[in-house]
């Protein structure tokens, strides 16, 4: 059986030449049909994904320590542990850190995750002191971040009794206030699980409370050793500042609500003592929910 080829090449003559080869040969094309087989295999490779969340209160935006937080995903498989396709949720828990943030790391997953299922979803909740009402939801990415606000109770306790001012015999003995003495010391004390915080301006308008607990004042350091109720909830809290060694110049004593727990018509009563060389000194005062986040003046103290 003949065949017709066309040549469509240009040939040069060569006066001294009078016979001529031609020689002819096939192009090998890649098998790209190959790949189809190769597709399915690329799908069952395995990966890792990180998702980090932190955690804030919903009334403040304040992150939130030491939450227990549970992360739910499918990381959609194409086969896994003897199934294809399986529907499987992982579910992991956690706790935030002192910076309310947690890292899920090493999460598993496959390529066919990416490829078919970036609209997929993850969920993550948080139980124990503060919780999520709705979990919050993210899409499903390489690596993905999630901002999940908590809601924190009101009241865990009954509400403290009421009463005018801290009776003398009530006040606590020097021998029981907890923290360091140093050669100037602020206490303060409350009989409730609200959340008190004592601020102490020294003479160089370091403010020390428990945004910043520490300061340094012509050499001299005041720092900030029991802050109370932040977390750890107690029903007799104290707070306290020292100095070792104290700056001349004027202290500014002050007492701020946190976060009330507890009735809302009565005011909270609470004493604050200072000691220095000379003794002891007490300040009865009172809170009610409607100075929540509001700075009190106590007293100023001036050190010389």
């Amino acid at each position: 059986m003949s065949k017709t080829i066309r040549f469509n090449g240009n040939l040069d003559y060569c006066s001294s030449t009078d016979n001529y080869l031609l020689q002819m040969e096939k192009t090998k094309k890649f098998p790209w049909w190959i790949l189809l087989f190769l597709l399915p295999l690329l799908l069952l490779i395995k990966c890792n994904r990180e998702i980090s969340v932190t955690c804030y209160d919903s009334s403040d935006n304040h992150t939130l320590p030491n939450q227990n937080v549970t992360l739910e995903y499918s990381p959609r498989f194409v086969y896994n542990n003897g199934e294809f396709f399986p529907s499987n949720v992982l579910t992991q828990s956690k706790t935030t850190n002192s910076d309310g943030y947690v890292l899920f790391d090493s999460l598993p997953c496959s390529v066919f995750s990416y490829l078919f299922f970036s609209g997929q979803k993850i969920t993550a909740s948080s139980t124990g002191f503060c919780n999520t009402e709705i979990a919050e939801e993210g899409q499903f990415h390489l690596t993905k971040h999630i901002d999940l606000f908590l809601k924190c109770p009101e009241e865990i306790m009954p509400p403290p009794v009421k009463q005018d001012t801290i009776p003398e015999e009530e006040i606590i003995p020097e021998d029981s206030l907890r923290g360091q003495s140093g050669n100037l010391r602020f206490n303060l004390q409350w009989q409730s699980t609200t959340d008190l915080d004592l601020h102490v301006i020294d003479p160089c308008g370091n403010e020390i409370y428990y945004k910043q607990v520490s300061g340094i004042c012509s050499g001299n350091v005041g720092t900030l050793d029991i802050d109370a109720n932040s977390r750890n909830l107690i029903p007799n809290p104290q707070e306290n500042i020292y100095f070792e060694t104290p700056s001349k110049g004027e202290y500014k004593v002050l007492v701020s609500c946190y976060q009330w727990r507890g009735a809302t018509s009565s005011p909270l009563d609470f004493n604050v003592t200072i000691i220095d060389k000379n003794g002891r000194q007490d300040f009865p005062g009172s809170v009610t929910k409607a100075q929540e986040k509001k700075l009190l003046p106590i007293t100023e103290y001036v050190a010389e």
